[in-house]
C-alpha cells in the first residue's frame, strides 16, 4: 500500500512540474540572451522614467516603466544600439528625460570639503600627539625631583632610626 501511494504521489509531483513548464510564453515577452540584457540594464540606468520623478527607468516599479523596459528589451533584440534606443526612447517621452551629467565644478566643493576634513583630522593628529609629549617631559623633570627628595628622606630616616637606637 505504501508503495502505491508513493509512485502515486511522485507522477503526480512530476506532471505538475511539467505542466508548469509547458505553459505558452506570453505575448509580447522575448527571452533575453546576456548581450540583451546589458543593453535593457544600461539604457534604463541612463534614462530618467517618465513615470516616477527623480527616479531612472532601472529604479521605477511602476507598471508602465516596466512596459518601456519590455519595449526596451525588444528593441535590443531586434539588433538596435544603445543610443538608438535612447533616442528612440527621447523621441516618444521628450527630451527632459535625458540623463545629463552634473559639471565639474560640482565637485570641487566635495573635494574642497574632503581636503579641509583631512586637514583637520591631521591637525588633530598633530595637535594630540604634541600633548602627550609635554607631560611625558615634566613627569621625567619631577621622578629626578623625586629620587632627589628621596635620597634626602632617606638621610633623614636614617637619623631617626639611630636617634631610636640609642
Amino acid at each position: 500500500m505504501k508503495k502505491i501511494l508513493f509512485v502515486f504521489s511522485t507522477s503526480m509531483l512530476l506532471l505538475v512540474t511539467t505542466i508548469g513548464n509547458t505553459q505558452p510564453a506570453k505575448k509580447g515577452i522575448v527571452k533575453a540572451d546576456g548581450r540583451t540584457s546589458q543593453i535593457v540594464t544600461r539604457v534604463s540606468q541612463q534614462v530618467l522614467s517618465p513615470f516616477c520623478p527623480g527616479k531612472t527607468l532601472a529604479m521605477c516599479t511602476s507598471p508602465a516603466a516596466a512596459g518601456v523596459r519590455r519595449d526596451i528589451q525588444l528593441w535590443a533584440s531586434q539588433g538596435k544600439k544603445v543610443e538608438e534606443i535612447k533616442e528612440t526612447l527621447f523621441e516618444e517621452y521628450g527630451e527632459e528625460y535625458r540623463m545629463n551629467e552634473p559639471p565639474w565644478w560640482d565637485d570641487v566643493g566635495l573635494f574642497m570639503g574632503i581636503g579641509f576634513a583631512f586637514f583637520v583630522f591631521a591637525a588633530a593628529v598633530i595637535f594630540i600627539s604634541r600633548g602627550k609629549k609635554g607631560p611625558e617631559n615634566e613627569e621625567k623633570e619631577s621622578t629626578e625631583k623625586s629620587s632627589e627628595d628621596n635620597v634626602d628622606n632617606d638621610d633623614y630616616l636614617d637619623e631617626l632610626r639611630a636617634q631610636y637606637r640609642d
